[in-house]
């Protein structure tokens, strides 16, 4: 509270008018032990260290957020952590970075253990911060910002989310709410707001070639007129004498109320109104008070139509104007959404809400939306009115605002099966975009229907997949050994039953005499029960694992020990062991309890049909069945995704189309090709990904525009600048024009030193150039070429393709029955790699199946396939133990808690900082101590089994990763995000033979392939 105070002190340089109460009785003599905060996300403005406020977080916190986090932080003290409970609708309202946030109020003690409890440490495991350039907020110049430009690892931070929320949805509690129904009203464009789209778009051009100055005209001020041109253009500047439009979305909008309230009148049905764009506060003209004119024209009784604002902030006004919605005698209310959104309860006989324009954010759509789907309304259908002006950015903004909420609950309700997506801040209409929207582009709204469709189908495409992944996972790891399981019981109960029911007619011909037939324990007979189960566990405990103990009925009795736990079992043998399921008893238990007992169970066990056995292979074999049947059934919507995409292709891909502007010169310059550059960062990035030789694609941005940056399977690097800002467009030389250069280390391992960058001339591409994909494809392969990359590229665990989505082919060398699999994002990518290897002499084939699943079966057979290539070794391979290294490396990225992870060695000079996160020196330093690690002379670093640091030498970490080699592949099986360039590597193993080149079978697709004569050894093991 004294930090409250004195925070209020230093920011106004008075005292607060709230000091007289908070010098009152304190909140910690309250007796509180439980805090419930309702509409948690008006607290998400917490302040976060200065370095962060470029990323969508505030420097400084709210009075009430700093108030909130105080007591949230008191109450934990107090041992009351877990009765602390928020409940909001609208858990990420604008940002993913609202997320740290709220860990900070319910889960600080997770962000801690996780080493995330800055948001700089947050920011970087969640996040892909780029340097971006912006305009300065006051419009005169620009600025380099660090901005979110992606957020990534979203399942991992969904998991952490997850362990602090319920997440409950309308589905998973069936609330009585009405049936809503979404309406789109779409307007014709008027002439005069056809006139104000097009000089947007000569704006826009304006502003690309710099012939404005930013503080005059940029694209956010384009934006925002283009949402009023949608309104009505009288809300431009310098349009404020004129008429009111007459045919627009605010005539629109007064008839459709007009008539609901017509034919709502015997019901005394209510209408909400919302508008953001025009409200009373604005003074002068607006459209709440247009709409309420043309209302009262259309027959609406004035004291029937209210504004939200005339209660301003006032509880007691605003609950008095509800009380008249929800009684019906006020049945029009216009607000905007802040006003008349979260807190406002007139549902009662709300029948429809009309939005005039669009929102910002997804929550702000949501929340109108909750007004009137709402428990408590007596409409059983509703409807929700959307006012769209046809060849304005309405449209765009409901799609794209409708897109990011749709992923945010996907994402919230765990249904979203992709690991990193773009941040949800408020966009601004790009100039593409603009031009498109002005000039009525009749494509951009299939596309962005599309993309909106697609998506939807990847999600269902995704759970297909991870079903039948799970199924197979099911098949292999649970249905087949469980069959296989009982038919060897059954087996061998059959090869039992003659002795094992012979000990027990000796049994129960004792027994009808009215005496035990007694036992032979370590050759002495004992004839007392009680004696021999004390002898019995006399004997086990002396015993080693799999000794014989006794003889019972003629049977042996051994003893068995396990190895870690110590816990002894008892078997009885016929032609096989029979053990006990449970612990040998203590010596002195009588009765069904005793040792002796337990032997009896065993034996009749053993000796009666395998009745229930064959009914539970028969209730297996039925599973198993019907799982292979799930696991052939196909994508329902597999020709319908497919057709999408090839037509979403082709919408992108579609040239644009030159518009012709009046007042200017329609003579097109070099520079202005460029612009249109038909080799794209897209295309650019597409080609890299194909390349085998690169391990890691980063994207970013520099004074100069947006760069991406290449990592090779050899620890070089190659970056491509694109020198797209257009505020160095004078000035940079290279404007418009892609550059490469070259590197000995990527940017994050820079030392700032001459070795950093290679000695190499940059290589300067036209974009417009129709052969720059060519130019670029040899710049980069030139590259690896220097380093003996594209014949001989080793190992590396920095491999972070992911598996496959889309297109696949096969390919080999004539002669060789091996065959490779590469995988494309798009059908065209695969048609022209596919040509591309034709031409080099290799033969190819189309995969038609599903490469995610052709992917699977790959994964499988490759790590098989290696498995028994390399136990046919006598010694270690140099090139498996390369590959064994990258394969627990990248397992491990992929699942630190895997069964390999001991397996993992650190390079001494880097342990600590790769293996430390999250410890102390106090605690590096007993780890140290525990495990004998000395950096100083041992080379590496390896965990061992207790977690201690213990000091390993290049060869020990080799031959740790070779003993266990099987192990590690049966690992790698699993891992369904294992890179397909590690595949490859498992592929292009070799059998043991002398003076065998390994080089020979690398793929050459620039060279013509070599002939190939006939291999003296015959290859074994499974083949794609």
């Amino acid at each position: 509270m004294q930090r409250l105070r004195d925070g209020k002190e230093s920011r106004d340089g008075k005292e607060s008018r709230d000091d007289k109460a908070l010098a009152g009785i304190e909140f910690e003599s309250l007796g509180v032990d439980m805090l419930i905060v309702d509409e948690a996300h008006h607290f998400k403005n917490l302040g976060v260290p200065v370095a962060s406020a470029d990323l969508g977080m505030q420097l400084s916190s709210a009075a009430k957020c700093e108030d909130l986090l105080d007591k949230c932080e008191w109450l934990r003290e107090a041992g009351h952590g877990s009765n602390i409970a928020f409940m909001t609708g609208t858990p990420v309202s604008n940002s993913m970075s609202e997320l740290y946030n709220m860990q900070r109020y319910l889960a600080p003690g997770t962000l801690k253990a996780q080493g995330l409890d800055t948001f700089a440490a947050w920011a970087g495991a969640y996040g892909q911060v780029v340097p971006t350039v912006e305009l300065k907020p006051e419009g005169n110049g620009f600025q380099v910002k660090q901005r979110f430009a992606r957020f990534q690892n979203l399942p991992e931070l969904m998991n952490a989310v997850k362990q602090f929320t319920d997440m409950i949805t309308n589905d998973d509690i069936q609330l009585p709410l009405p049936e809503l129904e979404q309406v789109p009203m779409p307007v014709p464009i008027t002439d005069r707001q056809k006139k104000e789209m097009e000089k947007l778009s000569d704006r826009a051009d304006r502003v690309r070639d710099g012939d404005v100055p930013s503080e005059v005209d940029n694209l956010l001020k384009i934006t925002g007129d283009g949402r009023k041109i949608a309104l009505d253009p009288k809300l431009l500047k310098g349009h404020e004498n004129g008429r009111p439009l007459e045919n627009g979305k605010i005539q629109a909008c007064a008839e459709n109320v007009a008539r609901i309230w017509q034919e709502e009148t015997p019901r005394l049905g209510t209408q909400l109104v919302f508008c953001d764009s025009s409200t009373p506060a604005s003074g002068g003209w607006n459209a709440y008070q247009d709409l309420k004119d043309r209302l009262i024209r259309l027959g609406v009784p004035a004291e029937q139509i209210a504004f939200v604002h005339d209660a301003g902030d006032n509880p007691a006004k605003r609950e008095r104007l509800f009380a008249k919605v929800r009684s019906g005698e006020i049945r029009v209310l216009m607000g905007s959404t802040q006003k008349l959104g979260t807190g406002t309860n007139v549902q009662e006989r709300l029948a429809a809400i009309h939005d005039l324009d669009c929102p910002w954010r997804p929550a702000d759509l949501e929340q109108r939306l909750g007004r009137i789907q709402r428990q408590g309304n007596t409409y059983g259908h509703v409807r929700d009115y959307r006012y769209v002006t046809e060849g304005t950015f309405d449209a765009y903004s409901y799609q794209t605002v409708e897109r990011k909420q749709r992923f945010i609950s996907q994402l919230m309700s765990s249904k979203s099966p992709a690991r990193e997506a773009a941040d949800l801040d408020a966009d601004v209409v790009t100039l593409a975009n603009i031009k498109a929207l002005a000039t009525g582009d009749p494509d951009i709204q299939r596309r962005m229907t599309l993309e909106n469709e697609i998506n939807q189908l990847k999600l269902l495409r995704a759970s297909w997949a991870q079903q039948k992944a799970d199924t197979r996972r099911d098949i292999g790891q649970q249905l087949q050994p469980r069959i296989e399981g009982i038919r060897q019981a059954i087996r061998e109960k059959t090869d039992d039953k003659p002795l094992a029911s012979k000990a027990l007619s000796i049994h129960q011909t004792a027994r009808m005499n009215g005496r035990w037939e007694g036992m032979t324990i370590n050759g002495q007979p004992v004839g007392d029960r009680q004696t021999a189960c004390r002898f019995l566990h006399q004997a086990a405990h002396q015993a080693h694992d799999g000794d014989t103990i006794a003889e019972y009925d003629g049977l042996p009795v051994i003893a068995r020990r396990a190895a870690t736990s110590g816990r002894i079992t008892l078997a009885v043998k016929a032609v096989h062991e029979h053990e006990s399921g449970t612990e040998m008893p203590g010596p002195y238990l009588t009765g069904p309890s005793s040792i002796v007992s337990q032997l009896d169970r065993i034996v009749r066990n053993m000796a009666t049909d395998p009745g229930k056995l064959t009914e539970r292979l028969a209730d297996a074999e039925r599973e198993l069945a019907a799982a292979q049947e799930t696991l052939a059934e196909p994508f329902a919507h597999e020709d319908e995704y497919r057709r999408k995409q090839a037509e979403l292709e082709r919408l992108t891909s579609k040239p644009d189309e030159t518009r012709e502007t009046e007042g200017r010169d329609q003579k097109t310059t070099q520079k202005e090709r460029s612009e249109n550059m038909p080799l794209t960062q897209e295309n650019v990035r597409r080609l890299l990904e194909q390349d085998p030789d690169i391990t890691g694609i980063t994207q970013g941005g520099n004074a100069m525009g947006n760069y991406l940056e290449a990592r090779l399977t050899d620890g070089r690097a190659v970056q491509i600048d694109f020198h797209d800002n257009p505020a160095w467009k004078d000035t940079d030389p290279l404007a418009g024009r892609i550059e490469v250069s070259y590197a000995n280390r990527p940017q994050a391992e820079w030392q700032y030193d001459d070795n950093d960058m290679a000695d190499r001339e940059h290589t300067v591409i036209d974009p417009s150039d129709p052969d720059a994909e060519g130019r670029l494809a040899k710049a980069v392969k030139d590259w690896e070429r220097s380093g003996g990359l594209g014949r001989t590229s080793k190992a590396s665990h920095l491999a972070a393709q992911q598996p496959p989505e889309e297109y696949a082919y096969r390919w080999r060398k004539p002669g060789d029955p091996d065959r490779h699999i590469a995988y494309l994002s798009t059908a065209f990518d695969r048609d022209q790699a596919m040509k591309a290897r034709e031409d080099a002499g290799y033969l190819v084939t189309k995969v038609e199946e599903d490469p995610a699943i052709l992917y699977e079966r790959h994964r499988k057979a490759s790590c098989l396939h290696a498995s028994h290539i390399l136990e046919r070794y006598d010694s270690p391979d140099p090139t498996a133990v390369g590959i064994l290294h990258g394969i627990v490396s990248e397992v491990n990225a992929h699942d630190p808690e895997n069964d390999i992870a001991a397996y993992l060695t650190y390079p001494s000079d880097k342990a600590v900082q790769l293996a430390g996160d999250g410890l102390t020196e106090a605690d590096i330093a007993e780890k140290r101590e525990m495990g004998g690690w000395d950096p100083r002379t041992d080379p590496l670093m390896r965990i061992n089994e207790q977690g201690d640091w213990t000091g390993v030498t290049q060869q020990q970490a080799d031959q740790l990763v070779w003993d266990n080699r099987d192990e590690i592949l049966a690992r790698a099986s699993y891992d369904s995000e294992l890179s397909t360039w590690t595949l490859h590597q498992l592929d292009q193993l070799k059998e043991p033979q002398p003076a065998q080149s390994l080089d020979r079978d690398r793929p050459e697709p620039d060279r013509e392939a070599p002939a190939q004569t006939e291999s003296t050894t015959k290859r074994r093991g499974p083949r794609l």
